[in-house]
């Protein structure tokens, strides 16, 4: 994936207020690193224009305004020169504040904006929000807030950081900014992921009674591969830890605690961006960090400011492993060697199965019910069953089989869930070509496993004897 050169431009944005001047000190003194320069910006009101405000000398009162913020922004700007020995440039803007720091940093192509957390009355925070949360709401570049007695770093130890690992085009790009941090410091990086239990239950289709406030192995098995792989090579001084947690509640409250519990000085998280009503009804976890941030720097990354996505030509993907499940009838047993077919030539692993379905308790991952559970006996011949319908090609093509029995559920909701727990690459099942009226009234499990499933589905249709 190509990269582009790093950016070496900060932007703070000052009001003179002391959580302003936090926000400036860490910019300069732990943001910074060799090389960087830091547009040092304030905002004002823009100049009287109406005829009325013009009469009462407005203007002149506006002009008079200005001439004192330039004077004073100056003189900051050259006291962090040689207090800290960065570069500061400093600039007047007119406008609302959160859209003209948006668009300085925009025109700067800045790596990173940094505001105090302050919010601009008690009034307008539960409306509209402070600067810093409406500057993260909008701003192309990720957004550091420092809120006031920010954790602060001793000399010569690692810089604690701790990265919310969530999905999407936001996550990938935090992920570019811990490796851009690595690059120029050491770092004790600790990647946590949040989970709700019981999405996670009913995806995978767990059954039996769970522990719904710890972390279930289980879960934890299926997230962690992927989670790893997108994680990839984080080279650097420091240590990488990856946390997967189960969470309840608001995102942001989890995050905030455990960034509190850990000491951490930085907590890194995804800027989500909706509007309107959306906002009220599910707010932003990264604006409510914001919001209640008390210990921990928190730098906000939007999806606008992510890598851009690989070209669709530079890398295939590849499937290594496809779930093959059948009811054991000539139609289903028809899609088994079509499975191996996708595993030609490059190996890999076909789970072979069979839903075996009877009813499940409700919830399913509350307690278990053995009722019309299948014996050890019948387990075991249906697992023979299964064997010798391995074709005996498979060795030769390089590819390994697992058979299993899944026990309950609704067929597709089965394999679907089946589908998750395994984390195959495809599914390969056949269709029963049922008539059109049939599946108006009732569907199909293929395409109910179509309609549901996140993989790949490839449906065999019946050979033709068998229509």
């Amino acid at each position: 994936m190509m990269t582009t050169a790093r950016s070496t431009k900060i932007i703070v944005a000052t009001d003179f207020s002391s959580n302003a001047g936090d926000a400036l000190r860490w910019a300069a003194t732990t943001a910074a690193v060799p090389g960087d320069t830091i547009d040092l910006i304030t905002v004002v009101s823009p100049p009287a224009t109406s005829f009325v405000e013009l009469m009462m000398d407005s203007g002149v009162l506006d002009a008079a305004h200005v001439r004192v913020v330039t004077e004073r922004l100056n003189e900051l700007a050259r006291t962090t020169e040689q207090d800290v020995g960065v570069t500061v440039t400093p600039y007047v803007l007119t406008g609302q504040p959160a859209r003209a720091i948006a668009a300085h940093a925009d025109g700067a192509k800045a790596r990173l904006v940094v505001v105090g957390a302050r919010a601009r009355s008690l009034l307008d925070r539960p409306i509209l929000g402070s600067v810093a949360e409406r500057t993260v709401r909008i701003s192309n570049q990720p957004v550091a807030v420092v809120p006031h007695g920010a954790v602060s770093g001793q000399s010569g130890q690692p810089f604690r950081v701790l990265v919310g690992l969530e999905g999407g085009a936001a996550g990938d790009r935090a992920l570019e900014l811990v490796r851009d941090l690595r690059r120029t410091r050491p770092c004790d990086v600790t990647l946590l992921h949040l989970y709700w239990p019981i999405a996670e239950y009913q995806r995978l289709g767990l059954l039996g009674s769970r522990d719904l406030f710890a972390g279930d192995p289980d879960v934890v098995r299926n997230l962690e591969p992927e989670l790893r792989h997108r994680i990839g090579d984080l080279p650097g001084q420091g240590t990488v830890e990856l946390a997967i947690r189960p969470a309840w509640g608001d995102p942001a409250a989890n995050l905030l605690s455990a960034a509190d519990e850990g000491n951490y000085q930085l907590l890194i998280v995804g800027a989500e961006r909706r509007h309107g009503f959306a906002r009220f009804w599910h707010p932003s976890a990264s604006e409510r960090a914001v919001r209640h941030a008390t210990g921990a720097v928190v730098i906000c990354v939007p999806p606008s400011a992510a890598a851009q996505p690989r070209s669709i030509a530079e890398a295939p993907p590849r499937i290594s492993s496809v779930l093959a499940p059948t009811d054991l009838s000539a139609a289903g047993n028809a899609a088994i060697a079509h499975a191996y077919a996708l595993l030609s030539g490059q190996g890999g692993v076909v789970e072979l199965c069979h839903v075996h379905e009877r009813s499940l308790p409700n919830p399913p991952y509350a307690y278990d019910r053995p009722r019309d559970r299948l014996s050890d006996e019948a387990v075991a011949a249906l697992e023979g069953q299964l064997r010798a319908l391995v074709p005996p090609y498979a060795e030769r093509l390089g590819v390994t089989t697992h058979v299993s029995i899944i026990e309950g559920g609704a067929p597709a909701e089965a394999i679907v869930q089946a589908s998750e727990r395994l984390a195959v690459d495809a599914i390969s099942l056949g269709s029963r070509g049922r008539g059109t009226v049939a599946r108006a009234l009732m569907g199909s499990v293929a395409q109910k496993v179509v309609s549901s499933s996140y993989k790949p589905v490839l449906v065999v249709p019946p050979p033709r004897e068998l229509h």
